[in-house]
Formats: C-alpha cells, structure tokens, sequence
C-alpha cells in the first residue's frame, strides 16, 4: 500500500528503511546511484548520464534489473519513447547480456513497431541463438 505496488516505490522506500535504521549499505547506496543514473538520463539526456557513468565511485554501478524496471514503467506510464531509449541506454550498459535485448524486443513488439522489434529480436538471437520464444515471436512477427 505504502509503494502503489510499484517496484520503484518498494525499492525506494526499503532503501530509505535501511538507511534510516542502519545506515547506507551497499545495495541502498546502488539503489540510490541507479535512481540517480536513470532520472538524469530522463531529465537531461543520454550523455549525461554517460558521463556520470565513467564519473562514478568504484563502490556504484550500473544495476541491469533496476534500468530495465524503470524503463518498463515509463512504457506503461504512457512514456513510450523515455521507456524504449531506456531500454537502449541498457543495451549500450550492458553490451554483453541478452536480458535489456529481450525487454526492448517485447516492448517495441507490444508498442505495434513490427520492423523495429524484428531487428531487436534477431540482436537477441545473436546472444541467446537457443531461445524458443524469441525464434517463435520472430516467425510469428516475420508473417505480417
């Protein structure tokens, strides 16, 4: 109820529990530059965010589930172009990992963006070239 069932809410507000009663951790002080990361990437631009990445202290990282989060609720906020290039931002984070590929292959899929999703399914393919549902929403998307 506290959190509007909103996975930044939550995290949000067991962060500051933490911090209140224990003092930062590491997970609150990532938690904390990841929340900072994204709402400067949202407010100014991707470059910014950019240099705030190669600025940061060596105990802050950039944390893969918390971006891919944040930007799906942009997305269904009706933020859908925050939300894609988000989702991007992570790719370019995280150049090695097939999870961002696959959440930005789904939302452009959801979004109607057929020739953008195709190409973003076959990015995700060329990391995990086993994955059934990415092969089948790629024949079914490939028929339209």
């Amino acid at each position: 109820v506290l959190c509007n069932c909103e996975p930044d809410g939550y995290f949000a507000l067991v962060s500051f529990i933490k911090q209140l009663l224990s003092g930062a951790d590491s997970i609150s002080r990532i938690y904390d530059y990841n929340r900072e990361l994204i709402n400067t990437f949202l407010t100014k631009d991707a470059a910014a965010a950019r240099a705030m990445q190669a600025a940061r202290e060596k105990d802050q990282r950039a944390s893969e589930g918390t971006i891919d989060a944040m930007a799906l609720r942009e997305i269904h906020r009706g933020r859908p172009q925050a939300g894609l290039a988000l989702l991007r931002f992570n790719i370019e984070l995280f150049p090695k990992s097939g999870w961002p590929r696959w959440s930005l292959a789904e939302a452009l899929r959801r979004q109607g963006d057929t020739s953008a999703a195709i190409a973003a399914y076959r990015d995700y393919l060329i990391l995990e070239p086993e994955d059934a549902d990415a092969k089948r929403w790629l024949s079914n998307l490939d028929m339209k």
